[in-house]
């Protein structure tokens, strides 16, 4: 029951902001057009076979100069693909925008249309209110973190096929090692369907 109302009041201030939609920065009168408008490409979520990923592997994990295997199940979205560690809660099932969780972590992947990498990692940046920094100096293919009020928020920016995918992840700073490696193998493991 303890554990019920716990997940609930985390889902509820990860998705408060939801419904409240910002303005992206203005790019320029013609791209700031194309900014708001809403998905409008469907993306059937692939087979692993189509994929050519199996449906369930081991990821690696590093922890404190340990390395461990820990059991994963292939998640396939609209457009992209990743694996998923046991122990991770979806409390989103919209393909588009799936989103995981794991006491204060999670882990959620962002389709934006008609935005490169640089601009929508510019407007998910302003939209989250962070500052950037470049912490894993460029190790995580791309990414960026910015810790702010005890908390890491990292995200990776890729391009695919009409549209960029934001791939972030955030953590409490005292959960620096255990939820950060989870986390960071997930990430890794991200594949755009081309």
């Amino acid at each position: 029951m303890i554990r019920q109302l716990c997940l609930c009041a985390a889902a509820a201030l990860l998705l408060s902001g939801c419904g409240a939609e910002k303005d992206p920065p203005a790019l320029s009168q013609q791209e700031d057009n194309r900014v708001k408008e809403p998905m409008t490409q469907t993306i059937t979520p692939a087979t692993a076979e189509e994929l050519g990923r199996k449906t369930a592997i081991e990821l690696t994990v590093t922890e404190e100069n340990q390395v461990r295997s820990a059991p994963a199940s292939l998640y396939s979205g609209s457009g992209f693909s990743l694996y998923v560690l046991e122990g991770w809660e979806q409390i989103s099932e919209d393909p588009d925008n799936p989103v995981w969780l794991k006491d204060e972590s999670y882990l959620e992947v962002l389709p934006v249309e008609g935005l490169s990498a640089g601009e929508a990692e510019a407007w998910f940046m302003e939209e989250r209110g962070y500052v950037s920094e470049d912490l894993l100096a460029g190790t995580l293919r791309g990414s960026l973190m910015s810790s702010s009020h005890n908390i890491t928020l990292s995200f990776l920016a890729a391009e695919g096929p009409g549209r960029t995918y934001l791939v972030a992840w955030q953590y409490p700073v005292d959960q620096h090692d255990g939820h950060r490696r989870e986390l960071e193998a997930m990430v890794k493991s991200f594949q755009v369907v081309k």
